[in-house]
């Protein structure tokens, strides 16, 4: 391949990876079955200036707050942001898999076509 038209392609693929990758969204995927929550409570005593750490291990329990969203056949929750700015979080249980796409910056409309494209 000639050098322009592979500088084209190769400007092209960074900035489609920067363009997705400047925190427009995120993803998380783990298991839906067996999965461990770890997180931390700190406990804070002010009158002692001390505090502590109590790590605690809960299963994984998909929250079915959120308005129903129909994702290839499965139903899918979407929580939108409380200060009224685009995006939220939208998640689903596929085969197996836990998955929540969170953004501050895409549209409802925009997260569900993205869950939709996603196999």
């Amino acid at each position: 391949m000639p050098l322009l038209p592979a500088l084209r392609s190769a400007l092209f693929c960074f900035l489609v990876h920067n363009h997705l990758g400047l925190g427009l969204f995120g993803i998380e995927e783990h298991k839906s079955d067996g999965y461990k929550i770890r997180r931390v409570e700190t406990i804070s005593d002010v009158r002692n200036h001390t505090s502590t750490d109590k790590t605690i291990v809960e299963e994984f329990k998909f929250d079915v707050r959120g308005e129903k969203i129909n994702i290839n056949g499965i139903e899918a929750r979407f929580v939108p942001w409380a200060n009224h700015k685009p995006g939220g979080y939208l998640r689903w249980v596929q085969d197996g898999t836990f998955i929540k796409i969170d953004s501050g910056a895409l549209s409802k409309e925009m997260m569900v076509k993205l869950a939709k494209s996603m196999k």
